[in-house]
């Protein structure tokens, strides 16, 4: 039915106010990000509390693995470069570091 999610916006009326398709690509990456921390954080709280540290090292090498092979053959598809995906987890980093912050001072804050 449809090759890609995205075929399901018409991307012509976007271009139209200034949308590219790269920007969707763009926020498509963001939100798979935001998503994926989401389900990842309980999994990882959980071995950290009951100090599975093996595991959990084992969980980051091999996510870094398959992210890093993954990778590579992005960069030949069209749209996705690997560029945009360095500059949507730089984003999600910079958003995820602002919201540490954020918890940390309102902590300090009632403790005060």
């Amino acid at each position: 039915m449809y090759d890609n999610m995205l075929d399901i916006i018409n991307i012509a009326q976007l271009e139209i106010l200034g949308v590219k398709e790269e920007q969707l690509y763009f926020l498509a990456l963001i939100l798979i990000v935001i998503i994926l921390s989401m389900i990842l954080a309980p999994l990882i709280i959980w071995l950290i509390r009951s100090q599975f540290t093996y595991v959990l090292i084992y969980l980051i090498c091999s996510l870094s693995f398959i992210t890093f092979v993954s990778v590579l053959p992005l960069s030949v598809v069209k749209g996705i470069d690997i560029r945009m995906l360095l500059q949507s987890s730089a984003i999600y980093g910079l958003g995820f570091a602002c919201f540490i912050l954020y918890q940390h001072i309102r902590s300090n804050r009632k403790g005060v």
